[in-house]
């Protein structure tokens, strides 16, 4: 630190005083600055700290996590000592030939297992599963290969009853087709195979068509007339309902109900299931042609 003497500023000239010394003036300032500087201790410099003391909490925790490691070290070498002397290998027996060899490798395997087992310790790897893509074609393979029996039987059950269904359609409409086509009369157009196909045989028995097609027409006629009357007597049988009182009506309703009775009793009753007993009808064509 530079003398007070170099950075004081710097004194005005003193003033000429009749009857007044100055150079005495001047020494005695000189001698106090020189006193007070000698007066005035130097100043220790700070300590430089280059990190904060630690607390005794962190020292006690510190103590503690080392001897939790270290305990925890003790027991998985003890452990692997036991397992080592439980399953002793035919490579044990030549150990003891090594000699020191084989006692240095040892220790130093244990080293490293210490270190990689510490090392899994400190940050556990997590398997992860390798993407695989999988063709359309396979998906629905594996997913059919995964289904349960009671699934594959239920799945069979429901097909079995869609064929079931199938079959009683069909059986279903080849009656219907049967019914429809026994009403049908002989003069009906529907019986015309291919319309697309030429008929060229026309004008080959002049005579015969002429009596064919009258016949045709009379028919034709009967029907259209059988349907008239009939259509004639329901509006008169109705009106002839409508002109009855209601103890007429009723009294031949009552008549009508008897002789449906009458009828029913003429045929006797069903046999238990003998609706559905048909004495095999629908093989006795086969089974006489096989002779029996």
């Amino acid at each position: 630190m530079p003398p007070k003497r170099m950075t004081a500023n710097p004194l005005k000239p003193a003033r000429h005083r009749p009857g007044k010394p100055l150079a005495e003036e001047a020494s005695e300032a000189s001698e106090d600055s020189s006193e007070e500087e000698e007066e005035a201790p130097p100043k220790p410099a700070p300590p430089k700290a280059s990190s904060f003391p630690k607390s005794a909490h962190q020292a006690l925790d510190l103590a503690s996590r080392r001897r939790d490691a270290a305990a925890q070290q003790e027991a998985e070498t003890l452990a692997r000592q036991q397992l080592e002397a439980e399953f002793e290998t035919e490579s044990e027996e030549g150990s003891s030939e090594k000699g020191s060899e084989s006692g240095s490798e040892d220790e130093s395997s244990e080293e490293e297992e210490e270190e990689e087992s510490s090392s899994e310790e400190e940050a556990p790897s997590r398997k992860l599963l390798r993407p695989l893509f999988v063709k359309k074609g396979q998906r629905s393979t594996d997913i059919s290969a995964k289904k349960s029996e009671e699934q594959v039987q239920a799945e069979e059950e429901a097909r079995r009853r869609a064929a079931a269904d199938m079959l009683v359609q069909e059986q279903l409409e080849l009656a219907a087709a049967a019914k429809a086509a026994g009403k049908k009369n002989w003069d009906d157009e529907d019986n015309i195979g291919n319309a697309d196909v030429i008929d060229d045989t026309d004008d080959l028995d002049p005579e015969a068509e002429r009596a064919a097609w009258k016949l045709r027409e009379l028919m034709r006629i009967k029907r259209e007339r059988a349907a008239i009357e009939a259509a004639e007597a329901e509006r008169a049988e109705i009106e002839r309902r409508r002109n009855l009182t209601a103890a007429e009506r009723e009294a031949e309703d009552r008549e009508f109900l008897e002789k449906q009775k009458e009828e029913r009793g003429e045929k006797g009753n069903m046999a238990y299931m003998q609706k559905y007993f048909h004495k095999g009808a629908f093989f006795q064509e086969d089974l006489k042609e096989q002779g029996l």
